[in-house]
């Protein structure tokens, strides 16, 4: 009898436990030499402290600084990102607004803003800090919400490279790979799902990406992809500035998680991690 071939995952996937993290590869490493391409780190924080904080965002909590990001798509975040803001000197205001606001809401979180930076520092064996700019510090984060029929369509984070308010921190990081990541904090009823296409940056024309943002949903399907949703607490890395990544469609309730981004420093000695 002929023994079935085994089907390769078209992605580079590794699941561990947060637990597990200093014991593990580094995966700020792993992710940057493309040996790995998706991170999954589970039990960030427990399940209970996820819905927690869901809670006190869903009764108001930092309720003004809420952006609308995009009518079109159903994007809201707690806190500017640096990626939808229109310059740097804005979103430095937001930021310095919106810190002790995203301090209260992880009042109970071990370490509060800097819970992520010591998750990620040990994921990738060394430093993990906030950008400073002469003006003041990034955001430590965001807190995203996706209600009911709320997506992001396709994308790439090298288009963040391309907008103005990046002119400074492109100063400070290796530019070649910006790494997504995420904590779930409460997964809607269906859809929601992260997917990571194996369609990259460098796959894509000039013709597709009119001004600052791309256009690859005609492309996108051709590739080979696969979907994520990390339960409530789990947090997951991807190379979303090399692979091209979608949020599917939410379906029921409303989806939150809370992430930013990770570039290396240029010597590869540190981590910076902003939102």
């Amino acid at each position: 009898m002929t023994q079935a071939a085994t089907v390769q995952p078209p992605l580079n996937v590794l699941e561990i436990d947060a637990a597990e993290l200093s014991a593990g590869p580094d995966l700020m490493a792993e992710l940057s030499a493309g040996r790995l391409n998706v991170a999954l780190i589970r039990n960030a924080l427990s399940a209970e402290q996820a819905n927690t904080l869901v809670e006190r965002v869903e009764a108001g909590e930092g309720a003004s600084q809420l952006t609308h990001v995009e009518d079109k798509f159903q994007i809201f975040t707690l806190g500017l990102a640096l990626d939808t803001a229109q310059s740097i000197g804005q979103y430095l205001d937001e930021a310095k607004r919106f810190h002790p606001v995203a301090e209260h809401i992880l009042r109970d979180i071990p370490g509060g803003t800097r819970f992520f930076h010591t998750l990620l520092s040990r994921a990738a064996g060394r430093p993990v800090t906030l950008p400073e700019h002469p003006d003041g510090p990034y955001n430590p984060l965001t807190i995203r919400r996706l209600p009911n029929g709320g997506r992001i369509p396709p994308h790439c984070e090298q288009e963040q490279l391309n907008r103005p308010a990046y002119d400074h921190i492109k100063t400070l990081i290796d530019t070649s790979c910006i790494i997504s990541t995420y904590l779930t904090l409460r997964p809607p009823d269906t859809g929601g799902e992260v997917m990571v296409s194996t369609l990259r940056w460098v796959d894509v024309e000039a013709s597709v990406i009119p001004g600052e943002r791309s256009f690859v949903d005609p492309y996108i399907e051709k590739h080979p992809s696969m979907t994520f949703l990390p339960r409530p607490g789990d947090c997951i890395l991807f190379d979303g500035g090399r692979f091209f990544h979608r949020v599917n469609t939410v379906g029921g309730r409303t989806r939150w998680t809370l992430g930013g981004f990770l570039a290396e420093s240029p010597n590869h000695e540190f981590v910076y991690f902003w939102a």
